[in-house]
């Protein structure tokens, strides 16, 4: 009946309480760590433990974790990002200076929106405002690994934006309200895209 259909669906409150035992631990620290190296295996094991988790108990705890993983990809940006503005606050993660701690951030976010796409419109709109600085890098700002990092963090958002069961979430790129982001972000990928066949040579094909 419809009982046992929501009951497939929705997370219980067992699975919801063991997603969040698993990932408590590695989750509570990410943003104390002040050793980038440090940083960079806590976070390439948080990856490692999405895969391990029942998905409707890591989808119940979705915010939980993009918590420290959105501050971290704002704080990437922001180190990685030219400012105009001498008033620009310094990033409030220094771990993301350090460019592995930065890659393992967006890495982690990845492999999370692989075991699960995003629940709500909300959540979406927040990954694609806190990546778009990322994205919009060029190879003389950033590395090579750095900017793939961001642009499959970036495609794999799309993929579950594009397959998520949830109506707000599926049709977010094609809301009025949201043109303006998704118009900096396909002229951002233009952009870089054109500076890495200027670059000639040195430009890179993969981010290409």
């Amino acid at each position: 009946g419809d009982w046992e259909v929501r009951e497939r669906l929705e997370p219980s409150d067992n699975s919801k309480s063991e997603a969040f035992k698993a990932l408590q631990p590695l989750c509570s620290r990410l943003l104390l760590e002040a050793d980038s190296k440090t940083t960079a295996k806590m976070l390439d094991a948080l990856a490692d433990k999405f895969s391990h988790i029942p998905r409707l108990g890591l989808s119940a705890c979705t915010d939980y974790v993009l918590f420290p993983l959105g501050m971290m990809i704002v704080s990437a940006g922001q180190s990685f990002s030219p400012s105009d503005s001498q008033d620009t606050p310094a990033p409030p993660l220094s771990t993301m200076k350090n460019t592995h701690a930065a890659e393992a951030a967006l890495r982690c976010t990845a492999q999370l929106l692989l075991c699960c796409c995003c629940q709500r419109e909300d959540q979406a709109l927040g990954l694609l405002e806190r990546l778009a600085p990322l994205v919009a890098l060029t190879h003389g700002q950033a590395g090579e690994e750095l900017r793939l990092e961001a642009l499959g963090c970036l495609n794999q958002l799309l993929l579950g934006i594009s397959r998520s069961p949830s109506p707000e979430v599926a049709l977010v790129l094609c809301q009025e309200d949201n043109a303006v982001m998704v118009g900096y972000l396909v002229s951002s990928l233009i952009k870089v895209a054109d500076a890495e066949v200027g670059a000639g040579a040195v430009g890179s094909r993969a981010v290409r």
